[in-house]
């Protein structure tokens, strides 16, 4: 009762030309506090509280009994829940607008608020706003419920208040939607159920009616366990909505209306759909609700319009509804942290490192997953037979790998990969194949069937497979042009063909995070020059598409009279940190390596046989030793 003291001082300073009305508004509020009950006996004659209750309910006026006051909801049109009536004395004081009176005097305002008078504000439209309410609280305790009607009257109904006849009697049944005389009125409640405004359906400004911090159809969702949410922007467009799709349908038409305790009311909805006119504001009331979870609808006509036009509301729902966030635009947020991964830990982001071509890692820094490389070089030259060391290297440390060979059997392809793999020549140690094979067959490698002519699509059904089910982490082909023929229709030349299939295995690459090789043969050019990136056959689609461009190149040199071929890898893209080079190799026809730089073509890699190990988790030590003692005694 503090307040009302000092809501009197404050009075009393102000109002220094009128110290009476100041002073009488003190007398006022001393009769609320410091008084004993027999002082209020004294001051003003007692009247029962349950007359006053009785009074307040018959004229449908909202209130909360407090310890001492009855706290009036609805009469104060500036600020509601600013009135109060002393329980037992029947004083009223508006704490908002400066009133008082005994109990007789309050009567006398709510029968003015009653007959459209002067209610406790002097704003004209708050007073109409005050006895409207006021007004639509006594005509909803008599009305009558649709329920009650029979068809011939529901349709009747209908037609006279210019409301479609494709909205059925079920659905304003389920939205409690009453008549009173002329008017339809839908009630809005609140999560209790507790009414708080009404919506007469047959008016025009019917959307206006709604207040900002109102939504229709709230209590509606504490029962359901949907996941999908519809938000319109008017009573019709949600019926419509509700009848069609069954689904939760709520409207909005403020974001004031979106409370922090509304918005947990609505976390269980995975799937929010926003059908409303006003697009702007649909795009903001998404961002409210977490725009990762909204869609929006945008039609020419609003849901009622539809269901009047008879269109399938269901099929305009899923065909034109679209998220709000586009996938393809991200911000810097999104990627922030795999920026600061890759700056800190560099050297794991860069890739696998080879261990037979260190110089590869000067260069391209690495083999890494979802890129696309394009290793090309003349015919005769090798290609194959370096591919086949390069992915071995790879697979050695780890990396699941798919060959897919289409010029060369796949026995043929394992056979080199083993002399590869141990530097031995099997022919000259065929006593070794055993252990070499057991070995072998531990890593994690993997050959397609195919050979000969092929369509894309069965290799890249075959690619998907194993990613999937073996996770594959590197697919070679060799090569591409064994997938161009007569599977394309004869509109497509060779060079479209070819484009098609780099633009597959490109978008391959790319969604199975995949590292894709393909051998592309080179075009036919003066064989004493050195090959580029225009002579990749074809367009120029595939270095474009390429991560990484790798030639095996020759060069022709002569010394002494003497005329020698020079061999080296020239990367002549990296996409990765853009770094190009060249690396030397000189391939040993006792081993088919090019990493190769030992004296004896015969003395075996220490460093391979002692990886056999470190890859397969041998167990034994003292076995592996003694292995590798009767391996260097035969070589």
């Amino acid at each position: 009762m503090s307040q009302i003291f000092n809501k009197a001082i404050l009075v009393q300073t102000k109002l220094s030309n009128n110290l009476l009305a100041a002073n009488n508004l003190l007398k006022v509020a001393k009769n609320f506090v410091n008084t004993s009950d027999q002082d209020h006996d004294r001051a003003l004659p007692l009247v029962k509280s349950d007359q006053k209750t009785k009074y307040l309910n018959s004229k449908l006026i909202d209130f909360n009994p407090g310890w001492n006051n009855l706290n009036i909801l609805s009469l104060c049109a500036k600020s509601k829940g600013s009135l109060y009536v002393n329980s037992k004395s029947g004083v009223y004081t508006c704490l908002n607008c400066d009133q008082s009176g005994d109990w007789d005097q309050f009567k006398n305002l709510v029968e003015k608020i009653l007959d459209e008078q002067k209610p406790c504000t002097e704003d004209e439209e708050e007073q109409q706003e005050v006895v409207k309410q006021i007004k639509f609280r006594q005509a909803w305790t008599q009305t009558k419920k649709i329920r009650d009607l029979n068809d011939s009257q529901f349709r009747i109904l209908l037609r006279n208040s210019g409301l479609s006849d494709e909205l059925t009697k079920p659905i304003f049944e389920a939205f409690d939607i009453r008549i009173h005389e002329q008017d339809i009125m839908a009630p809005v409640l609140d999560r209790q159920g507790d009414l708080l405004d009404i919506i007469l359906l047959n008016s025009k400004d019917r959307n206006e009616t709604l207040k900002p911090n109102q939504i229709f159809g709230l209590n509606n969702l504490l029962a359901k366990t949907y996941t999908e949410l519809y938000i319109t922007d008017d009573v019709l467009n949600m019926m419509a909505l509700k009848q069609e799709l069954k689904k939760p349908v709520i409207v909005v038409n403020s974001i004031e209306a979106l409370s922090d305790q509304v918005l947990a009311l609505l976390e269980k909805f995975d799937s929010v759909i926003i059908w409303q006119k006003d697009t702007k504001f649909s795009y903001n009331l998404a961002k409210k609700l977490n725009q990762n979870r909204c869609n929006l609808i945008n039609y020419a006509r609003t849901p009622y319009e539809s269901l009047i036009m008879k269109e399938n509301l269901t099929k305009i729902v899923y065909s034109e509804r679209f998220p709000l966030k586009n996938e393809s635009i991200v911000e810097y947020k999104d990627f922030k942290e795999s920026v600061y991964a890759e700056v800190v830990h560099s050297k794991q982001y860069s890739g696998t490192q080879w261990k037979r071509f260190p110089i590869l890692n000067e260069i391209l820094k690495g083999h890494r997953p979802g890129e696309l490389t394009i290793f090309t070089g003349p015919t005769g030259s090798g290609k194959t037979t370096f591919l086949s060391e390069y992915s071995l290297d790879l697979c050695a440390q780890g990396v699941k790998t798919l060959w897919g060979s289409f010029e060369i059997q796949n026995h043929r392809l394992a056979k080199m990969m083993m002399t590869q793999y141990s530097r031995l020549n099997l022919y000259k140690n065929v006593e070794l194949f055993d252990y070499v094979s057991g070995q072998y067959s531990k890593l994690p490698l993997k050959f397609m069937s195919f050979h000969g002519q092929e369509t894309v699509q069965n290799v890249l059904k075959t690619m998907s497979n194993a990613v999937v089910l073996h996770d594959i982490k590197h697919i070679v082909i060799d090569n591409l042009q064994f997938m161009i023929g007569n599977q394309f229709s004869g509109s497509l030349d060779r060079f479209a063909q070819q484009d098609y299939i780099i633009g597959s295995f490109r978008r391959f690459a790319t969604n199975f995070n995949c590292h894709v090789t393909i051998v592309i043969h080179p075009k036919k050019e003066d064989s004493d020059e050195l090959l580029k990136i225009s002579s990749i056959f074809g367009s120029a689609k595939a270095a474009q598409e390429a991560d990484n461009v790798l030639i095996l190149q020759e060069h022709k040199t002569i010394k002494e009279k003497k005329s020698s071929w020079i061999k080296f890898i020239e990367v002549c893209k990296n996409r990765y940190d853009g770094d190009l080079g060249k690396m030397v190799v000189k391939f040993d026809k006792e081993n088919l390596c090019f990493s190769t730089n030992r004296s004896c073509a015969n003395e075996p890699d220490h460093d391979a046989i002692d990886s056999f190990s470190d890859i397969n988790n041998l167990d034994d030590d003292i076995n592996l030793n003694n292995n590798f003692n009767l391996l260097k005694k035969n070589c």
